[in-house]
């Protein structure tokens, strides 16, 4: 039998058929295919079917879906203007410009073509480079029309989540929450390994992944014998409060008050422990202190991490500014150690220099009543 001339203006439906790597890009959403159906059976195919010389579809694989569908026996085809280019990525190509996609979707395209392939495209690094690697992603980007990191994320989410990678390819997802699926998936498993590793047999060797500190510093300066500190509480000096071997674990965050005259002070006791200072919290009060400067009426809590602690989900990450009432001498609101069980559940915590014993927390300090 002759072979069909495909650069005539039809070809019989049943002569055609879609390109191997089609699938790699998305079908059309079923209320999309509803609407495209009932026009191609209202109109027919307007725009002609781009095939190569052996019927294979490189543009237009949906109008002959529905071809079929409607019983179509023929359908207006033309020749693809190659102009040189891959069969595969000009059908690709086409199909991500004719279709309505997302930059999320395009991009899972690219990772998709790059894990089936391979390899780059021919004449993009002698065609050898697999497309995972930099150079590489950089022409799958250009290729689909999509940054290189867009692809990058895209290839991590189809090598270690592949089920959410299909979600992004259909456009029921977007790489952004994947992105938050998997911080939020990692942060679980780190908690978990964390508290397996602080829980130990005996409390004396216990280790936190949370200390919360206020430590007792020592004043140089103050207003008069009846106001002194010394009154109020044992202070320590700076040297003894950095010399502490604190109860914190490999992997830990230190929650520390620092007043506005020790922030020096209490930044040098943060690095003396082990932990790099990441961010700060404000707690305003309600009634005006004393000060040299400028009256206080705020104090700082200072957060540091040592390790791999994760950082907080992003609904458990609280306000910087806290208002709350003054209560008694040097005392601190409860509503943080709320608030720092909530940035922190279910991780072992301890409350240093304590002088009250919290439910759900370990305290170490002289003054615990």
């Amino acid at each position: 039998m002759k072979p069909f001339d495909y650069t005539s203006k039809n070809a019989p439906t049943d002569s055609l058929r879609e390109h191997p790597s089609a699938g790699l890009v998305p079908d059309m959403r079923p209320e999309e295919w509803a609407d495209f159906y009932l026009d191609i059976v209202s109109v027919g195919i307007r725009v002609p079917i781009e095939v190569t010389g052996d019927g294979t579809i490189l543009d237009g694989r949906h109008r002959w879906r529905a071809a079929k569908e409607a019983g179509l026996t023929e359908v207006p085809v033309v020749d693809a203007p190659l102009r040189g280019d891959d069969p595969e990525i000009y059908m690709l190509k086409a199909a991500v410009m004719r279709r309505h996609l997302t930059d999320d979707q395009r991009a899972m395209i690219a990772a998709k073509w790059a894990q089936e392939n391979k390899q780059s495209p021919p004449g993009v690094n002698g065609g050898r480079a697999p497309l995972t690697q930099a150079p590489t992603r950089h022409a799958a980007a250009d290729m689909f029309g999509v940054s290189t990191n867009k692809v990058k994320e895209a290839v991590t989410t189809l090598n270690n989540m592949p089920e959410l990678a299909e979600q992004v390819a259909a456009g029921d997802t977007t790489m952004r929450e994947v992105r938050q699926e998997r911080n939020k998936n990692k942060r679980e498993e780190r908690r978990e390994e964390i508290t397996q590793t602080l829980v130990t047999p005996t409390e004396t060797d216990q280790k936190y992944a949370i200390i919360y500190a206020d430590p007792p510093w020592k004043y140089e300066h103050i207003e008069s014998e009846s106001r002194s500190l010394d009154n109020q509480y044992p202070q320590m000096e700076l040297d003894d409060i950095a010399a502490l071997d604190i109860p914190a674990g490999d992997d830990a965050v230190l929650f520390m008050w620092a007043t506005s005259p020790k922030l020096y002070e209490s930044l040098f006791v943060m690095d003396a422990w082990g932990f790099d200072y990441r961010t700060c919290m404000v707690w305003v009060k309600d009634k005006i202190g004393m000060g040299y400067y400028a009256r206080q009426r705020h104090e700082i809590l200072l957060i540091g991490k040592k390790g791999e602690i994760p950082v907080p989900e992003g609904s458990n990450r609280p306000d910087s500014v806290i208002e709350a009432p003054r209560g008694k001498h040097s005392q601190k609101p409860a509503i943080f150690r709320e608030l720092i069980e909530k940035m922190y559940p279910d991780m072992p915590r301890v409350e240093l220099f304590a002088r009250e014993r919290p439910e759900g927390w370990d305290v170490w300090g002289n003054q615990v009543e």
